[in-house]
């Protein structure tokens, strides 16, 4: 087994990540995963995620929701494969808690550590038609995201502010938002 893990961080780890080391521990995977990267003192956890539906994770659980429900740092998770980040955009879901923002100030930091953009949006629950009362509430979630903006992300970070009005869920609209900005 870490034979196979060693060359898969060979052929899929960059060659100028200064450090990288292939740990193998039995136990359940969530809370090893946790411990883990608490104890090494890791910045960030990143994992992959196979995207099952609810039932599929009801049925067979999910790791990496485990993960990011228990995990004292920062969670990742990539659901389909991703190019590097370089020049890319970062696009960070608000919604105007301390853990959005504390997701914000992480992103703001990578963006800025990788030479990417963010685009911060926030979704209103709301219909599509245009009402004075829409008018107003759009335009009072674009000038809270550009306080967030100004407070939280390094002034080198290019940056811009999307506010997403739709009647679906939130998270269907974010993650509608994100897949047209590709």
């Amino acid at each position: 087994v870490v034979h196979d893990l060693g060359q898969l961080v060979e052929r899929v780890v960059p060659d100028h990540v200064p450090q990288c080391h292939v740990l193998v521990r039995r136990g359940r995977a969530a809370p090893t995963i946790a411990h883990i990267a608490a104890s090494t003192e890791a910045d960030l956890i990143v994992m992959g995620s196979h995207g099952r539906t609810l039932i599929g994770r009801w049925v067979l659980g999910s790791v990496a929701a485990e993960v990011l429900r228990d995990a004292v740092l920062p969670v990742l998770i990539v659901k389909e494969p991703a190019g590097p980040l370089e020049q890319g955009t970062l696009v960070v879901a608000v919604d105007f808690s301390d853990a959005s923002e504390a997701a914000l100030r992480y992103a703001g930091q990578l963006a800025a550590d990788c030479g990417a953009s963010l685009c911060l949006v926030h979704a209103l629950p709301i219909g599509e038609h245009q009402s004075a009362g829409h008018a107003i509430m759009r335009e009072t979630a674009s000038k809270a995201l550009q306080d967030l903006l100004e407070r939280h992300v390094p002034s080198a970070v290019g940056s811009r502010v999307h506010v997403e009005m739709g009647m679906g869920a939130a998270a269907k609209a974010i993650a509608h938002y994100a897949v047209a900005e590709r």
